[in-house]
C-alpha cells in the first residue's frame, strides 16, 4: 500500500537545477581517465624499473610490453565498469529499501517524524519557532518530506534516478581513452625514447584529466591539473621504484 519508488520524488525532481549531462559523469570521466592513466602507466614503469638496461628496446621486446599494456587496459576497463554498474545498482536497492521503511514511518508514525524533524532543523541553526513552521509545511508535502528525511536524518542522496548502464558505460570508455595515452609512444614505435614519451604522454593525460575536472566545476585550474598530476606520478614512482627493487 505505501510501496515507495521512483514516481514518489516526480514533482521534486521536476523543479529540480538541471545540469549539463557532462557534469552529471564528471566523477564517472575522472575517475575511470585517471585510474586508466595511471594503472596503464604503471605497467611501462614497472617493465622498464624490473631492467638493468638503460633502454627499454634492447631490454623488453615491443610486443611484450604492448601485450601486458593492452591487456591490462582491457581487462581493468572491465573491472571497473562493472564494479561500477554493480555499486550503483546496490545504492539503488538500499536507497529503496530505506526509503520505503521511512516513507511507512511519514505515514503511521507522523507525529513522531514531525519531532524528529524539528530536532533536525534546530541541529541545523533554526529557531524553535521557526522548526515548528517549517515543519508543518514540510509535512504538507510527502515526497518532499521523505526526501528531506533520507538526506538529513539517513545522510542519504537520491540515486533512483542513477542509471548503472550508462555510468558504467562511460567509466569505461573514459578508462580506454585516457589510459591510451602511456601506451601510445609504443604503439607508434618511438624506439628511440619510448619510456621519456611515455611519461610526457601521461603527465599530459592526467593534466588533461584534471583541467576538464578544474574547468567544469569552476576550481582553479592550476590547482586540480597539479593535484591530478601529483597523485598520478606519486603511483607511477611507486610501481616504478618496486620494479627496480626485483631487476632481472
Amino acid at each position: 500500500m505505501f510501496k515507495y519508488g521512483k514516481n514518489t520524488f516526480e514533482n521534486c525532481l521536476a523543479t529540480g537545477h538541471k545540469i549539463s549531462l557532462i557534469k552529471r559523469y564528471l566523477h564517472n570521466i575522472v575517475y575511470g581517465g585517471s585510474d586508466g592513466i595511471i594503472s596503464t602507466f604503471v605497467v611501462v614503469s614497472g617493465f622498464v624499473g624490473a631492467k638493468n638496461s638503460q633502454s627499454l628496446e634492447s631490454s623488453i621486446p615491443l610486443f611484450v610490453l604492448l601485450l601486458f599494456g593492452f591487456a591490462n587496459l582491457a581487462a581493468d576497463a572491465v573491472s571497473m565498469a562493472f564494479g561500477n554498474f554493480l555499486s550503483i545498482r546496490a545504492a539503488k536497492d538500499v536507497y529503496e529499501d530505506l526509503a520505503n521503511e521511512e516513507f511507512k514511518r511519514l505515514h503511521f508514525k507522523k507525529q513522531e517524524e514531525k519531532e524528529e524533524t524539528e530536532r533536525i532543523l534546530v541541529e541545523q541553526g533554526f529557531t524553535t519557532s521557526q522548526t515548528r513552521e517549517m515543519t508543518e509545511i514540510i509535512s504538507q508535502n510527502r515526497p518532499y518530506w521523505l526526501r528531506f528525511m533520507m538526506r538529513s536524518k539517513l545522510g542519504m542522496d537520491y540515486v533512483l534516478d542513477e542509471n548503472p548502464f550508462v555510468n558504467a558505460s562511460i567509466t569505461f570508455f573514459s578508462f580506454i581513452f585516457f589510459g591510451f595515452f602511456p601506451l601510445a609512444p609504443f604503439v607508434f614505435n618511438f624506439r628511440a625514447h619510448g619510456f621519456l614519451f611515455s611519461v610526457v604522454f601521461t603527465v599530459i593525460a592526467l593534466a588533461l584529466v584534471g583541467f576538464l575536472r578544474g574547468y567544469l566545476t569552476g576550481k582553479r585550474l592550476l590547482k586540480t591539473m597539479v593535484e591530478v598530476v601529483s597523485v598520478g606520478a606519486l603511483a607511477a614512482l611507486t610501481a616504478y621504484f618496486v620494479g627496480i627493487s626485483f631487476r632481472i
